[in-house]
């Protein structure tokens, strides 16, 4: 009998619009790459809301919101939710 090992791996882009609504994630996987979250955070909370602005071609608007995010964001919390139930462009919905 032959197994099948191939996987298919689908990159979307993240959407800008989020909820913040609470998604039963007691059957989701754990957090992949939580080493690397760390580290990408760690490097995002040294950068001031312009240096986001211009590292994401983001508003101005936005620049602050994402800071505002990567400070308070913390791996251990409960409220984190796969990016698939938060963000609510096309593509998740049409998910």
């Amino acid at each position: 009998m032959c197994k099948n090992t191939t996987r298919m791996k689908i990159i979307i882009s993240p959407a800008k619009k989020l909820t913040n609504d609470k998604v039963d994630i007691s059957n989701t996987s754990a957090i992949n790459f939580a080493s690397e979250t760390k580290f990408l955070i760690q490097e995002l909370r040294s950068y001031s809301v312009e240096g986001i602005k211009t590292l994401m071609g983001l508003s101005d608007s936005l620049a602050k919101l994402n800071y505002e995010r990567f400070q308070s964001w913390n791996l251990a919390s409960q409220e984190l939710s796969p990016a698939i139930y938060m963000f609510q462009g096309d593509v998740y919905k049409g998910l």
